[in-house]
């Protein structure tokens, strides 16, 4: 055998060394390892530390083989075998602490009673369910309704109808009586003559609804009941695309709910005169509620109901709410300063609307014709639209004077 080849092996055979003399530890520590007292932190390391040693015994056994040497400088492959088995039997038994230990302490400790408490109402309706279901030809589930009640126990319509018909006050008007013989009604002044006597003696109907026993026949087959569907056509938002400008709008609406709010009111407090600043931001808070609830009727829905829209809705990151006057407004951690609350909380305005489009071109006039940046700024002061800077430039596109004064060149 050469001389490097001696040295290599005995280099090997002292890394076999060091790896076989830590796993004997390993082992030494499983031996006198309490399980009542067992630390899986540890154990887990350890037990990670093993199996690298062991994968760098096999390599370091498999290099020394690679070795052509005499038999007696080899470890012989009986006792490799031995040893390797031993240690994957060591190793085994870590893995069963670490894992089937802490799962079972963990199911005792997590153990959780998926029985469901019923109340009486809940329990006799699942009783009821079990006992009156049924399948039919097609495969569908059909429950008898047990609130079918015996036609010899509804007795006669005509009676029932004729005791209440004379046993109800509102009646006494429905069939003509005097305002003179109002005076001297007992019904009408007193009620009926059995609610002037003790409860005990009040007439007491013949059957329960919700008693079974009384409930001989029951409805067998299914009532299909139509579904009706109602369409609400509002033609609020049609003032809007009436007018291509916005003070214009503004004061149009504005003399129209003074209109209104005038025939409603006696003569000498009807308001007269110029439109006051209130009456204006009154018009432009009614008018963004009408855009709203047309572009956003789902997240208003959801508002109302949850508190929140749905995850993948474009206005999630905005964190909006609803105001007192049902606007929906931008949320977020500007309500704790000291702005005013339209500057906090803007309203919140779809990008494909003539509303916004008027804004945003009152907006860019009443700045004398800035640019998109600045017009922006100053609408999200008291708006917020979406995708509001691609509006602010279409708008600034179009303008004709600011064309006029800054043209392209050719």
């Amino acid at each position: 055998m050469k001389e490097s080849d001696l040295i290599k092996l005995e280099a090997l055979k002292k890394k076999r060394s060091i790896s076989k003399g830590q796993l004997t530890r390993f082992q030494t520590f499983l031996n006198n390892l309490d399980i009542n007292k067992l630390d899986f932190v540890e154990l887990e390391t350890r037990l990670v530390n093993a199996v690298t040693l062991l994968e760098e015994f096999n390599v370091i056994q498999l290099d020394i083989e690679k070795l052509d040497v005499e038999t007696e400088q080899t470890i012989h492959d009986n006792e490799r075998d031995k040893f390797e088995q031993n240690y994957y039997a060591t190793i085994s038994r870590a893995k069963h602490f670490l894992m089937n230990k802490p799962v079972e302490k963990f199911w005792e400790l997590e153990q959780i009673n998926n029985a469901k408490t019923l109340s009486p109402e809940e329990a006799a309706c699942e009783m009821h369910f079990i006992n009156h279901f049924n399948r039919n030809d097609e495969g569908r589930f059909i429950v008898s309704i047990p609130f079918k009640q015996s036609p010899q126990l509804l007795g006669t319509s005509k009676e029932q109808a004729q005791r209440r018909f004379y046993n109800l006050e509102p009646d006494l008007l429905s069939r003509g009586l005097e305002p003179k013989h109002v005076s001297s009604s007992d019904l009408w002044w007193n009620g009926p003559e059995w609610l002037s006597q003790p409860e005990v003696t009040w007439p007491k109907p013949k059957f329960n609804l919700f008693n079974d026993d009384n409930c001989p026949q029951e409805i067998s087959t299914e009532i299909k009941r139509p579904t009706v569907r109602i369409f609400v056509a509002t033609h609020g938002l049609d003032v809007i695309h009436k007018y291509s400008s916005f003070v214009k709008l503004q004061r149009v609406v504005a003399y129209c709910l003074r209109f209104k709010v005038n025939c409603q009111t006696p003569k000498q407090s009807r308001l007269t005169g110029p439109l006051s600043p209130r009456e204006l931001s009154s018009v432009i808070l009614g008018l963004i509620y009408l855009v709203q609830h047309e572009a956003f009727p789902g997240k208003i829905s959801s508002l109302k109901r949850y508190d929140s829209v749905d995850k993948k809705s474009k206005i999630l990151a905005l964190n909006p709410f609803l105001d007192s006057g049902e606007v929906i407004r931008v949320g977020g951690r500007l309500k704790h300063s000291n702005y005013e609350f339209c500057k906090k909380h803007p309203a919140i305005l779809p990008a494909n609307n003539h509303l916004s489009t008027l804004l945003a071109e009152y907006e860019h006039k009443r700045l004398l014709h800035a640019d998109p940046q600045t017009t922006l700024a100053s609408l999200r002061e008291n708006y917020w639209i979406i995708s509001g800077r691609n509006l602010v430039k279409r708008v600034t596109r179009r303008c004709l004077r600011c064309l006029r004064f800054n043209p392209t060149d050719v």
